[in-house]
């Protein structure tokens, strides 16, 4: 019976890898599928028109742009709970194992129209011309207009458009409409009339029957309205006002040829400003690329292309240039968004084994070694705009099969905190999902009533550490703060007001601890938008003090041109030297010594 069990085993491991060969893509395939759909579905009334959704197994990525802030979270919400595989056996279950939400919250980048009243009163008519989100509203606005203007004819144009921008001042709005009664009371009957508008802020403006389109438009600007729905909902009031009066007509005239010249202006910047919304809008737009690893004879290739003709030029260039490889392209995932230049130029790099490389379809291409950071990649092809742990995941298996057999070492574990004294992001990497749990037990035990976010990774890539309990014994506590930081390497106390250390092997600049420190300045960022950073070198006692003090102010503006480099602005960074004058621990062990060696990025 033993003999059997051996080949039995190897039978169920083929058989599992097999099943994840063809599961997994058609998995990706499917839930991209659900996910645009639920987005698109009409309860949700065109608010994520602007919004995609991608999946890389079962965790998704939203980007794209949505008006509110709110909506940015519905939308995490929609896919984290709301997605469903299209067949019998997943239709009541979600298989959504995380979200990273890259949504950006900007009104005016959005093409959803936005509240505006214009309500023209003369004689005994009225007209109310604009838009609203709701029927409700539209019916209220009416019944306070008709308490203040009581005129016997109502000609109502208002459009009710429900994915339209909430007002801003709603009741406010209401509160404030002008008593157009007393406004008009005395007149004579020409100037009987009087133009109000509101963007439905609160406030209410009101103009002369003589005021010009381009009056007028000026306030509702950013209201992305055609300056024909001015002249459009004006008109009855100006014929009303026009006169056989040949000085009157020759007034009229003027102001005709005035507001045709206003609208033509308005027009062409309004078209101008389209133009460089489209151009902004296609420089988001990310190039097309293709991914490699290799490991053990074979070619792992994975990227964003936008049709099968550039799946399968990637896989040709792959079988011609590594002959003998097995080359596997299940991972390239087919994206209609993603640009090609006018002239493709694709080809791939040629190495040996145990090597990254990225190429783009402009001719660009890079090889990697195995232990390249994420940070070198993005800084190599900016234009790709990776997010914080795309490139990780993408990744992830190929370095767990190098750290499995000791081709690159594992990283050091560590936690970081940042808060505003509301919310508390906690972010690290350890290696076992018990140890993330205490974490984040402890973690919020020591900070009640502020919200906690998690973001500690449980990674095959870093050390497992078995005695913690100087990091949980030393959670800090913010409670009172408005902003604070702290940082440990697992199996060490907690370091306040410390945003990230880094540490450095003898005669290295090069340290993992990089890349950290610049995510973790990020999610500092997110919470603190005006947060700045003070960038301090640190030595062991190894050589003179002098040479120690120039070392580490060479560490520490080495990091601030590093961290610049990589999207911060210089403006937020000061730097200085200490040497050996402030370790952390005594120098008379190796193990204290290296933590000595380090570049602290502090909260100023």
């Amino acid at each position: 019976m033993r003999k059997y069990l051996k080949p039995c085993s190897i039978l169920i491991l083929l058989f599992w890898g097999a099943a994840a060969f063809v599961y997994l893509p058609e998995t990706t395939r499917s839930l991209n599928q659900a996910a645009t759909e639920k987005l698109e579905s009409s309860q949700y009334l065109g608010i994520f028109s602007e919004v995609n959704a991608r999946f890389h197994g079962q965790e998704a990525t939203l980007t794209g742009v949505v008006a509110l802030d709110e909506e940015k979270q519905l939308a995490e919400k929609v896919i984290r709970t709301e997605v469903r595989l299209p067949n019998e056996r997943g239709a009541s279950h979600n298989p959504v194992t995380a979200v990273h939400n890259e949504i950006r919250v900007d009104p005016n980048a959005t093409n959803r129209k936005r509240p505006w009243i214009i309500a023209s009163l003369f004689q005994e008519n009225q007209r109310l011309d604009g838009v609203l989100k709701s029927s409700e509203q539209r019916t209220k606005l009416l019944a306070q207009i008709a308490s203040r203007a009581p005129m016997a004819t109502l000609n109502n144009q208002i459009l009710v458009n429900e994915p339209s921008l909430p007002a801003s001042a709603w009741e406010a709005t209401l509160d404030q409409v002008p008593n157009f009664k007393n406004i008009l009371a005395g007149k004579k009957d020409k100037e009987q009339a009087i133009i109000a508008v509101t963007l439905c802020d609160g406030k209410w403006t009101t103009f002369p029957p003589t005021a010009t389109d381009a009056e007028i438009a000026t306030l509702l600007q950013d209201r992305k309205i055609s300056p024909h729905e001015i002249t459009h909902s004006l008109h009855a009031l100006r014929a009303w006002r026009t006169s056989p009066n040949s000085e009157e007509v020759a007034r009229l005239a003027a102001e005709k040829s005035k507001n045709d010249a206003a609208e033509l202006a308005l027009a062409n910047a309004q078209k101008s400003a389209q133009a460089e919304r489209e151009a902004q809008k296609l420089a988001t737009l990310s190039p097309s690329y293709i991914g490699l690893t290799a490991l053990n004879q074979k070619i792992n290739l994975f990227g964003q292309v936008p049709a099968e003709a550039q799946k399968s030029q990637a896989i040709t260039s792959a079988q011609s240039i590594y002959p003998g490889y097995e080359i596997d392209g299940t991972q390239i995932t087919i994206d209609a968004s993603r640009v090609l230049p006018a002239a493709s130029n694709f080809t791939l790099p040629a190495g040996k084994d145990n090597f990254i490389a990225f190429a783009t379809f402009d001719g660009t291409n890079k090889l990697y070694p195995a232990d390249v950071f994420d940070s070198e990649i993005a800084k190599d092809f900016p234009s790709l705009k990776f997010g914080d742990d795309e490139l990780s995941n993408l990744l992830i298996h190929f370095r767990t099969n190098l750290a499995s057999a000791g081709t690159i070492t594992r990283d050091e574990p560590y936690v970081a905190i940042a808060t505003d004294g509301k919310s508390l992001i906690l972010t690290g990497e350890v290696a076992e999902i018990a140890t993330k749990a205490s974490l984040l037990e402890k973690v919020a035990a020591a900070n009640p009533g502020v919200k906690l976010v998690d973001k500690v990774q449980v990674s095959s890539l870093v050390n497992t550490v078995t005695e913690f309990s100087p990091t949980l014994d030393s959670t800090p506590n913010f409670a009172g703060v408005s902003a604070g930081v702290a940082i440990a390497r697992l199996g060490q106390k907690w370091r306040n007001a410390v945003v990230h250390s880094i540490y450095f092997k003898t005669g290295s600049d090069r340290s993992k601890d990089q890349e950290r420190a610049i995510y973790q300045m990020r999610r500092v960022r997110e919470l603190l938008p005006n947060a700045s950073f003070e960038v301090v070198g640190h030595t062991d006692d190894v050589g003179s003090a002098d040479s120690n003090r120039k070392l580490s102010l060479e560490r520490a503006q080495s990091f601030v041109s590093y961290a610049t480099g990589s999207g911060f602005d210089p403006a937020m960074f000061t730097s200085r030297g200490a040497g050996q004058d402030e370790p952390i621990t005594p120098n008379e062990t190796e193990n204290g010594k290296a933590l000595n060696r380090r570049v602290d990025v502090m909260l100023k």
